[in-house]
């Protein structure tokens, strides 16, 4: 190792990526229908139209010389639901592995977030067994793109519901019942209303779970008195075991005007700033949330490249 390349693994190398909808690509990332149009050829022209695009947005992000991308959720049009009753890891399992191949060649690391409505801790049965079918079919797309453990499932702790030790306690028994092959795929995050990072460092910690650690959230949450970034990044560093692949955090910044929580159009430079001394001596995947998708990973790219961050 030279002393150049030496210095900046000391002070820890980043990569990036982004989410779901590239602004530089002209087709739909994914496309979709109503409920009561899925119909059993519907939903394969919508599938093979959606893995073409998810193809284009593979090299596009490979261009961009980016590391990490997010999968939309709806690449399988209701993949979860009974009207979706097609055996699609079958029917389209020579593409699936296809771009899985792509991605591993191209070195890019991909990851999935189910949507709001993916519960664990409900109260409701109905809600928790959807949850499950949910979590089944991201989990059943990344192993049928041959993926490793390294490419995983976000999901936050879920709802309160007027007692969140309760809800907790749910949550641990969802967790048990959840298939192997589901569990091992799942990363928690924190919230910026319900759970704090604190608290999705607790469950992470019991469940043997990595936790992603997302720093707007913590403020949004936390406030100025929220416990310091630094030590809540180390601890949820220490939840990634090897087989989980590099940790990963979430970086955004508010949106001016609009409601608390809400991610920008870009990201703060002032903020990422301190997001380079709170990371100092730890190698990070980045997942950039923000409305700009990947210029604004491109740009919070050149600012760790300017601070001796990247590879």
């Amino acid at each position: 190792m030279t002393p150049a390349s030496a210095a900046t693994a000391a002070v820890g190398k980043l990569r990036f990526g982004f989410a779901c909808i590239p602004l530089g690509l002209p087709q739909p990332v994914v496309r979709t229908c109503r409920l009561e149009n899925a119909t059993p050829s519907r939903l394969r022209e919508l599938i093979e139209a959606n893995l073409a695009a998810l193809d284009a947005c593979l090299d596009y992000v490979a261009r961009l010389n980016l590391e990490l991308f997010r999968i939309n959720s709806g690449v399988i049009p209701f993949a979860s639901h009974p009207v979706n009753g097609l055996p699609w890891t079958r029917l389209y399992a020579a593409p699936l592995a296809a771009l899985g191949r792509k991605a591993r060649r191209l070195g890019l690391r991909l990851s999935m977030h189910p949507g709001q409505f993916t519960v664990l801790n409900s109260p409701s049965p109905d809600v928790v067994a959807a949850s499950v079918a949910e979590l089944k079919y991201h989990a059943d797309f990344l192993d049928a793109l041959g993926m490793a453990q390294d490419s995983k499932v976000v999901i936050h702790l879920g709802g309160v519901y007027g007692d969140k030790p309760a809800a907790l306690r749910r949550l641990d028994g969802a967790w048990a019942r959840l298939p192997r092959d589901v569990r091992r795929r799942l990363v928690l995050e924190n919230d910026e209303r319900l759970y704090s990072a604190q608290e999705a460092l607790d469950a992470a910690e019991r469940l043997d779970a990595p936790m992603v650690f997302d720093r707007f959230h913590h403020r949004v949450y936390g406030g100025p008195s929220g416990a310091p970034v630094a030590a809540l990044l180390r601890r949820a560093v220490k939840t990634w075991r090897r087989r989980d692949g590099r940790p990963k955090v979430h970086f955004s910044s508010q949106a001016a005007g609009e409601k608390a929580g809400t991610h920008g159009e870009t990201i703060v430079k002032g903020e990422f700033e301190e997001f380079l001394e709170e990371s100092r001596g730890i190698d990070l995947d980045v997942m950039v949330e923000a409305r700009a998708k990947e210029a604004a990973a491109l740009e919070a790219r050149d600012w760790a490249r300017q601070a001796g961050r990247t590879k």
